[in-house]
């Protein structure tokens, strides 16, 4: 009894999609660490933020900063081989992402606190929002939680911004991580 070209084209069909679904996790799998670690940087960073003077809050940013780019591109030596392209795109991408922010800044010039310290998490969110939507669901949910919560908090919690997008951004970067980590 043989295959009838139908039963062969699902056969197929089940394959490329099984094939996407792993390519995907392998991806979330990879990229999972540098989620968590620049929640860790963010947790740090918007504590901070909300604890010290505003004129040292600027160079507490650039120190932490700088710390996290550090560590990451310690992370794909870890990971191994295999994975240290995958680790430089993603260390260049931050960057990226990174860079014009501070060019926006110097650019735009904010006037009030809140719009600096809302404005990275708002290109974060919107940034995963659209690499999730090249085929990676999970961190595409991550990025829109994280917008909306970011305006959210923006909007109705401006006097504790600085602790809820440390709860909302870093802890958010965590938690996406660690979700992005399961098959």
């Amino acid at each position: 009894m043989g295959l009838s070209p139908q039963d062969a084209l699902a056969a197929l069909n089940d394959v490329e999609a099984a094939d996407i679904r792993a390519r995907a996790s392998q991806a979330n799998r990879a990229g999972a660490p540098y989620l968590i670690l620049w929640g860790a940087v963010w947790v740090v960073g918007y504590v901070l933020s909300g604890l010290l003077a505003p004129w040292q809050i600027g160079w507490m940013w650039l120190g932490v900063s700088l710390c996290g780019f550090a560590a990451m591109f310690l992370l794909p030596r870890r990971q191994g081989a295999g994975r240290a392209f995958q680790g430089q795109t993603i260390a260049i991408t931050t960057m990226a992402i990174g860079a014009f922010i501070a060019a926006t800044y110097w650019v735009m010039r904010p006037t009030q606190g809140a719009q600096y310290l809302a404005y990275p998490a708002l290109m974060v969110g919107l940034v995963y929002t659209l690499m999730g939507s090249i085929r990676r669901a999970r961190i595409m949910w991550v990025g829109m939680a994280i917008f909306a919560l970011t305006v959210a908090g923006y909007a109705f919690l401006r006097p504790v911004l600085p602790f809820w997008l440390a709860a909302v951004g870093g802890g958010g970067l965590i938690l996406g991580g660690l979700w992005m980590r399961q098959p």
